[in-house]
């Protein structure tokens, strides 16, 4: 399911849903890709989110507690999950 998570929609950015690995070159993040870095998401759960909204998700009302080095060291996880031969593999080149 899809929770609200603190952001108004923006009908004129794209909808982006993206997986796990290579997460790190996967930019723009977000559902609409409103950041261009995991660390702008990771702000924006620590400090971002509009807690008045009445449909944001119960989940999110206190933000995300996150001090400074774990969002080092998450960032610092998400880079472990680049896959070199992924990457490398021509049948996963971008088209054109």
């Amino acid at each position: 399911t899809f929770r609200n998570n603190g952001l108004t929609l923006n009908e004129k950015l794209k909808d982006y849903r993206r997986m796990t690995i290579n997460c790190t070159l996967t930019f723009p993040y977000i559902k609409d890709g409103r950041f261009y870095t995991q660390a702008k998401v990771i702000e924006h759960y620590r400090t971002g989110i509009d807690t008045a909204r009445p449909t944001l998700d119960v989940l999110l009302k206190k933000r995300i507690a996150i001090s400074e080095q774990e969002k080092i060291d998450l960032l610092s996880f998400l880079l472990t999950l680049k896959d070199e031969e992924m990457i490398h593999d021509p049948r996963f080149k971008q088209p054109g």
